[in-house]
């Protein structure tokens, strides 16, 4: 019982072909999905990870600028306690707070 061979296409020829693309397209598209969500899942890592590592250094500079400012507040504490020594003992006179008199750059000198 063997079909005669015919030159024109029927429709179930037509169906067997939509289905084999049917197939390998969901192939390529399971396999572009995997692709792109290990993608996705590796810049997530990467972004938590410099994320991570930029709170690591900002808390450190935050303990250096705090052991900065202390520093600074000893040493304007020493620099105090010797300037009012030596205002003590009279060595240092305080600094006046009238700014020197100037004149104005265009005001004629009488020589």
């Amino acid at each position: 019982a063997a079909l005669p061979k015919i030159s024109y296409m029927k429709s179930i020829d037509i169906y067997l072909g939509v289905c084999f693309f049917m197939v390998f397209g969901a192939l390529i598209e399971y396999a572009c999905v995997g692709y792109t969500a290990k993608r996705i899942q590796l810049r997530k890592n990467r972004f938590l990870a410099v994320q991570k590592l930029a709170e690591e250094k900002k808390e450190e500079a935050m303990k250096q600028m705090n052991n900065m400012k202390s520093m600074e507040l000893d040493l304007n504490q020493r620099h105090m306690d010797a300037y009012s020594m030596a205002c003590r003992e009279g060595r240092m006179q305080p600094p006046s707070h009238q700014p020197p008199a100037r004149s104005h750059p265009k005001q004629a000198t009488v020589q």
